[in-house]
């Protein structure tokens, strides 16, 4: 017997050991770290601890009388005690991590270290029973009936995301959120406004004269959840002298609920009078709960009209069909204004183009088009709020054969402003380099210098 033992001592110690180190936290069971402890101690296992946390910025010791229960077996009772203060001043992300210290016969001596995290700003939003489609539709995804009550979740709402990302709350605490009829849901109030637009104006004098003036500009919305569905909407408008761009975006969270969310995006230009098209596009997509990883499929088509004053040698009517596949990965420490950390994003189209597809059947050519997107960004702090950052930027257009002017990528003007793209330049493949100093005001606010290279 005791030949086994010691050998279910080395096997603990070599394999086990990295097993037993345990956080108790929100985002991870509370009573598998009990069940460990049990499981060891029907073993024969005797658990040591002195009752000491360390934690960054102080060591605490727990009382004699939580010590006491914790040599009496009431280990769940006092886990629950020293973790709760923290939940409840906010401090939701809290974790207690065991670990083994060393193990001398049947003991097992154990410390524990505790980190805080950030505090949580919460605030109750109410809705009548039943929940609006979009809850019902969380609810379903974390498997929680409607008429159950909702005593150990907790949902996040992430600013200006399409996806609400949550942290299942599996067994601790049984935070009271019902009262009589009505359920209520915590979110993250740390948001900026549901719904904004923005615009800006552009004007460049060519050559003396008024005629020559140009102008350029666009006009940005965004919105969530119009109709109750947790949807979002973009609509850019983009209006210059010579051009008109109109692009909408709509996307759903959580189709039926799967982890996935639909986005449908509808695109039109016209580029001077030499020709225009639409763009139909649909997507599926998957963000993971950290956010860090995004992955993107789906499909689309887009049609291009030649107009009556185009060169026909440039320029043609053309359909082209495609799938398309991307994904992007983010250590940005604040996607929307960060100062250190990086991402990269990369998307490609592939699918066949028909050009002269409105021409007699015997005039039509078939041609293999792809379209290529890489994006890397990459800020380097160097002191406090201030970062270099580099962006590093690839499109490409490819084919089989010839390319059409109308199929190739449109770059800059005359009176290119940065946001403001004219786009009055056509070239199958840009690079572009841009570096510079970041100054981060606050949450909201940066100011940026930089140079960029194109080719």
């Amino acid at each position: 017997m005791e030949r086994i033992r010691l050998i279910f001592f080395l096997f603990f110690l070599f394999f086990l050991h990295p097993l037993f180190s345990q956080i108790l936290s929100f985002d991870s069971s509370f009573y598998k770290t009990i069940e460990w402890f049990n499981y060891l101690e029907n073993q024969g296992f005797i658990l040591s601890w002195n009752g000491t946390i360390y934690s960054e910025n102080e060591q605490i010791n727990i009382s004699k009388n939580l010590l006491k229960n914790w040599n009496e077996n009431k280990k769940n009772e006092v886990l629950k005690e020293i973790l709760l203060p923290y939940w409840e001043a906010g401090y939701l992300l809290t974790q207690l991590n065991f670990n083994v210290d060393s193990i001398v016969g049947n003991n097992i001596y154990i410390s524990a270290t505790l980190n805080t995290g950030n505090k949580i700003k919460l605030e109750a939003i109410k809705w009548n029973k039943p929940p609006p489609l979009k809850e019902k539709r969380l609810m379903k995804m974390l498997n929680i009936q409607l008429d159950e009550p909702i005593t150990s979740y907790i949902l996040f709402l992430q600013p200006k995301t399409l996806l609400f990302d949550f942290i299942y709350l599996s067994d601790f605490p049984k935070l009271e959120l019902v009262t009589d009829s009505t359920a209520i849901l915590h979110l993250d109030i740390n948001t900026k406004s549901k719904n904004n637009i923005e615009g800006m104006l552009g004007f460049a004098k060519l050559n003396s004269g008024i005629k020559n003036w140009q102008l350029n500009g666009f006009l940005k919305g965004n919105f969530i959840d119009l109709i109750g569905w947790g949807e979002q909407w973009n609509i850019f408008i983009n209006l210059g002298t010579g051009f008109q761009n109109i692009n909408i975006l709509f996307g759903v969270p959580y189709v039926a609920g799967l982890p996935l969310s639909i986005q449908g995006i509808f695109r039109m230009r016209v580029q001077d009078s030499t020709y225009g098209y639409t763009n139909e596009e649909i997507n599926f997509y998957h963000i993971d709960r950290s956010r860090r990883w995004e992955i993107l499929f789906g499909g689309g088509q887009k049609q291009s009209t030649m107009f009556e004053k185009a060169d026909s040698n440039l320029f043609s009517d053309y359909r082209y069909s495609y799938l398309n596949l991307g994904g992007q990965y983010s250590k940005l420490d604040n996607n929307d204004n960060p100062n250190k950390g990086f991402k990269i994003d990369i998307h490609t189209n592939i699918g066949n183009s028909v050009i002269g597809a409105k021409k007699e059947i015997n005039d039509k050519k078939n041609q293999l088009l792809a379209e290529t997107f890489l994006n890397v960004i990459s800020f380097i702090p160097i002191h406090r709020n201030v970062s270099l950052y580099f962006d590093c930027l690839h499109r490409g257009v490819f084919s089989n054969k010839s390319i059409l002017k109308n199929q190739t990528l449109l770059i800059g003007g005359i009176n290119d402003i940065l946001g403001i793209e004219e786009e009055r330049i056509t070239a199958k493949q840009l690079y572009k380099l841009e570096s510079g100093v970041s100054l981060k005001g606050s949450q909201n606010t940066y100011i940026r210098f930089f140079i960029n290279l194109l080719t």
